[in-house]
């Protein structure tokens, strides 16, 4: 029996719990080194003896030697594996840090060749010109119908071209906010038209009223020799209620670049200010649902090449007798149509001695008689 616990206990010999954690460590790299750990053999009991771990019976007294050992072999396995496993965590958290530092040269060496490849980026050798026409581009569907403000939060070249563009700032939106408003409008105009210098104006009045605030009007109207096209609508839709907008009769003999006129509601009573505008050449007295214009509106027909509008058919039918020029037009149709067919679209074309051909298109919307 004492030779099967000599062969038994033999490697545990070697096992004897270190003095610290670092020692502990050391001493497992020392055993890893000459023998795995994984790899030396658990002690365990002979067969003879195994039916104590498998019932309750108590050992006898020449059997518990052996099983004390067999336990304290067990102990110090336990302690150099747990040294394996510090030396391991600590190998990985040393891996883990070394790994956080790579990753960090690495993102410092891409953000690094990131700034550097900007410098040699096309954009940057994109001419002035063309960056203009970008912008001309994008603005010109006016959608929303705000100032450009946001082309000068690109970059700083970006913003030097925005802010000398004129025609950029040229398109001038005339609101009606509430009261608590009108200063940051005021504002807002003011430095459009210094931006916009001298170049021709579009001006759009998205909700005209009889009474606007005098400090626009005055900024506004002053300019009323450059502009280029005029928009006046109504941001409500209040049947029988006039808009009179007598404070338009300062601009009248002023609008000598005026190509353009827009008027898209029926209850806009205007004065009579266009007749004596020698350069308009596109009259539009209607909106997208082909809703009827004012037909107060005094046009001078006889100069006007473009025109889109609606009214009743037998107004709209004269258009074309009054128009000698026209080489476009785009009629529409609201009610009862008796003097042409209630087709939904009819294109005539018709001749004369001042424009040789031009087109007319009819769009029809009502019950037809």
């Amino acid at each position: 029996m004492w030779g099967l616990c000599s062969a038994i206990t033999a490697p545990s010999v070697s096992l004897r719990p270190p003095s610290s954690k670092s020692s502990l460590a050391q001493l497992c790299m020392n055993e890893m080194a000459q023998t795995p750990l994984v790899s030396l053999p658990a002690v365990s009991l002979p067969p003879n003896l195994i039916h104590l771990l498998q019932s309750n019976d108590p050992p006898q007294e020449s059997q518990i030697p052996l099983i004390r050992d067999i336990i304290s072999d067990d102990q110090n396995r336990i302690i150099l594996m747990d040294a394996e496993i510090f030396a391991l965590e600590t190998q990985i958290h040393n891996l883990n840090a070394n790994l956080a530092q790579s990753l960090q040269k690495r993102n410092d060496a891409a953000v690094h060749a990131h700034q550097h490849r900007s410098i040699l980026s096309p954009i940057r050798r994109v001419p002035p010109e063309l960056i203009c026409e970008i912008f001309e581009i994008l603005h010109d569907g006016k959608a929303g119908t705000r100032p450009p403000w946001s082309f000068g939060h690109i970059c700083r070249s970006w913003r030097h071209i925005a802010l000398s563009f004129e025609q950029l700032w040229s398109f001038i939106v005339v609101r009606s906010p509430p009261s608590a408003k009108w200063d940051a409008l005021v504002a807002s105009i003011e430095v459009q038209l210094q931006r916009s210098a001298h170049v021709p104006l579009d001006i759009y009045f998205p909700d005209v009223r009889s009474e606007m605030d005098s400090r626009v009007l005055g900024l506004v109207l002053s300019r009323c020799n450059r502009w280029r096209s005029l928009c006046l609508d109504r941001g409500t839709r209040l049947p029988d209620c006039n808009v009179v907008l007598d404070w338009l009769r300062p601009v009248e003999g002023h609008l000598d670049q005026l190509v353009k006129l827009e008027a898209r509601h029926y209850w806009i009573a205007i004065p009579d200010i266009f007749s004596t505008a020698p350069r308009l050449r596109e009259v539009v007295l209607t909106n997208n649902r082909l809703d009827e214009s004012s037909s107060s509106i005094v046009i001078p027909w006889q100069q006007i090449t473009h025109y889109r509008g609606t009214f009743s058919s037998e107004c709209q039918l004269q258009t074309p007798t009054v128009a000698p020029r026209l080489v476009e037009c785009t009629l529409g149709f609201r009610g009862a149509l008796n003097l042409v067919p209630p087709d939904n679209r009819h294109f005539t074309q018709t001749s004369s001695p001042f424009f040789g051909h031009a087109y007319c298109g009819a769009k029809y919307h009502g019950t037809g008689a």
